[in-house]
């Protein structure tokens, strides 16, 4: 995780700052605390006078800049705006800036960008959702619920032994849907997409879905896509982005085709887990003792994503580049 932060938003963030706002608060601890990430900030001062100036000014600034992680720099202003800077370093980058062009980040890079007119938009980092999949009550209906989590991102990692069957049509209507209402609707760099999974009891031909896959998402994207098919069975199932961790306990395939109509095939939940969650410590019921849990969701998740970039290394039956920013 890189977090890049110029004064003049710190300046309006505090100046705006409600200490009775939800997201206000978390926003305020996510900065302050970073020990999930590296912090770039644009602050350079070139007198002692002029820090102790700025930093008791804006109290948040004194927060930051004593953080170990926090590298003093403004060079992230100018790098931001090439395709190479999005190749290196950690594919989570957030932007909390003034001083650039926020929407062009998140439209052309997929990366999330933040200034204080959009402050509200941040609540998403610290927002998490269970979503109950019913047979009983028909919900969801269909892939179009997904679109309330859609977010910028430029790559996304499935793990799943059963996204492929042989006459394509549970692919068809759950995979690509799937994809369809989650990938960002423009890029200007192309998207790296990895499926990992294997079901042992099918012989599928995965240099065909590969080109199934690609020709479906062709029709509703502009942009490059570059998929990679890792043939290896993995115990669980779990859809990650550059922001998100999705886990599903039945998989990906929970529709069917029956009359005609979508059915769900059986009950199950969906869980939806920005990596910025912040955890509130766990108070035990029959002790005064908490359990420290703030960073679980992010270290969780790189473990199991460390496992994924071990497939990407060994499996040499993969088809694609196996360029993937999350297994870098």
């Amino acid at each position: 995780m890189e977090i890049y932060i110029d004064r003049a938003f710190l300046d309006n963030f505090y100046a705006k700052y409600d200490a009775e706002n939800d997201t206000h608060r978390n926003l305020r601890k996510f900065l302050s605390k970073a020990n999930m990430g590296k912090v770039f900030l644009d602050f350079e001062y070139s007198t002692i006078n002029e820090f102790e100036k700025a930093t008791a000014e804006n109290p948040f600034l004194d927060e930051l800049v004593n953080i170990k992680s926090v590298t003093p720099t403004s060079a992230f202003k100018e790098d931001c705006k090439s395709v190479d800077f999005y190749e290196i370093g950690s594919a989570s980058k957030y932007f909390f800036t003034e001083d650039t062009d926020v929407q062009k980040i998140e439209r052309d890079f997929g990366c999330m960008a933040f200034n204080s007119e959009n402050l509200e938009k941040a609540s998403f980092l610290f927002s998490w959702f269970l979503l109950p999949i019913s047979k009983k009550n028909r919900t969801p209906k269909n892939w179009n619920f997904l679109t309330d989590f859609k977010h910028p991102s430029n790559s996304m990692v499935l793990t799943d032994n059963y996204l492929f069957d042989y006459n394509n049509e549970e692919m068809k209507e759950n995979l690509i849907p799937f994809l369809k209402n989650l990938m960002p609707d423009t890029l200007s760099i192309p998207f790296q997409l990895t499926i990992i999974g294997q079901d042992t009891k099918k012989n599928i031909d995965i240099t065909q879905k590969k080109i199934e896959i690609e020709e479906a998402l062709r029709s509703s994207f502009g942009y490059d896509i570059n998929l990679t098919i890792i043939p290896i069975s993995v115990h669980d199932r779990n859809i990650f982005t550059n922001y998100m961790w999705i886990y599903s306990g039945i998989g990906l395939n929970i529709f069917k085709v029956e009359n005609k109509n979508l059915r769900l095939k059986n009950n199950s939940t969906l869980t939806f887990l920005p990596i910025s969650y912040i955890n509130q410590d766990f108070k035990p019921y029959y002790s005064t003792q908490r359990l420290n849990s703030i960073n679980f969701v992010f270290s969780t998740r790189n473990e199991l994503l460390n496992e994924c970039k071990s497939n990407n290394r060994i499996v040499t039956s993969s088809v694609g580049n196996k360029k993937n920013r999350l297994l870098q």
